[in-house]
């Protein structure tokens, strides 16, 4: 479970450094994230990313 929080946080870490504009690459990561994604879900990724994001980094 450490290293798959790891590897989470890592991810998290990429998805962050991404230029918004490079939009492709980071709905990739999310999905790797999430595991799959609807057109419901990344609309709104910055929301969902972020709070996923607080539960991983706590």
């Amino acid at each position: 479970m450490i290293e798959e929080r790891l590897y989470a946080k890592s991810l998290c870490h990429e998805y962050n450094q991404l230029h918004p504009r490079n939009i492709e690459e980071r709905e990739t990561l999310i999905k790797t994230l999430l595991g799959k994604t609807t057109d419901r879900v990344l609309p709104n990724k910055r929301t969902i990313l972020h709070r996923f994001v607080q539960g991983i980094m706590q």
